[in-house]
């Protein structure tokens, strides 16, 4: 851009509106450093502003950027086009003013599949590592994406029955590590329990460190209840039943 910038006449203040208006937009600052690094380009490549253009000129460069393309995405030119649409909105001037192409979007996947289909994929594989893979990939989509939520007191009940808080206010009740151990052998636990009693399994199950998230404490009785307010409305478990 500091090229463009000394070569180009009127260049610095141009992209100087241009960061205002995509800042203003509520863009980051990488689509900025992206878009006009594009827009610098084109602006070198003629020796003039882009919006200073003609129609044919930009049909001309945008061509060159296809034929240069050596992947089917064409990132370059899709870039390129995303970037002067921004600039002319930013200049006030509407986007046939270039004769800007559209860029298709191109849906290779469903959005969506219905829980029925979701459970005969499942029942169609054969392997189990079939199975968890079906179901990794759909969970990607946040459509269908079982998982377990809970809120740990920040202390106890000893052997008396008594409550006792937590020494230290600002640490976990437990140890993070700790919990992953502690759930994976709890999950072994319930497998074995189902009759699910394969020594190759279990070995390979502890072979591997379990990984629990997990938030700092919350702020108080508030912020659990906020929390617990959110969660079932979120798309993902919307379908679910919350239990105290």
């Amino acid at each position: 851009m500091n090229r463009a910038s000394s070569e180009v006449n009127g260049f610095s203040e141009l992209i100087q509106r241009f960061e205002r208006n995509i800042s203003i937009q509520g863009k980051s600052p990488r689509t900025f450093d992206n878009y006009s690094r594009h827009v610098a380009a084109i602006a070198l490549h003629f020796k003039t502003l882009p919006t200073e253009l003609d129609p044919e000129q930009v049909k001309n460069y945008l061509f060159q950027l296809q034929q240069r393309s050596k992947t089917p995405s064409q990132t370059y030119f899709k870039h390129t086009v995303y970037g002067l649409r921004f600039l002319l909105k930013a200049e006030g001037l509407p986007y046939d003013f270039l004769h800007l192409p559209a860029i298709p979007k191109v849906k290779k996947l469903p959005t969506i599949l219905s829980r029925q289909e979701v459970w005969r994929m499942l029942q169609t594989a054969q392997l189990l590592k079939h199975k968890l893979l079906i179901g990794l990939i759909y969970g990607c989509g946040l459509s269908l994406h079982p998982h377990l939520h809970c809120i740990v007191p920040g202390g106890g009940t000893n052997k008396q029955g008594k409550w006792k808080d937590k020494v230290r206010t600002d640490k976990y009740l437990f140890p993070v590590k700790a919990l992953g151990k502690v759930f994976r052998a709890k999950f072994a636990a319930s497998l074995k329990a189902c009759g699910i009693k394969d020594a190759d399994l279990m070995d390979r199950l502890f072979a591997k460190n379990w990984v629990v998230y997990a938030k700092r404490p919350f702020g108080g009785p508030k912020q659990v209840i906020e929390y617990l307010g959110s969660t079932p409305t979120k798309s993902p478990s919307a379908t679910t039943e919350s239990k105290k």
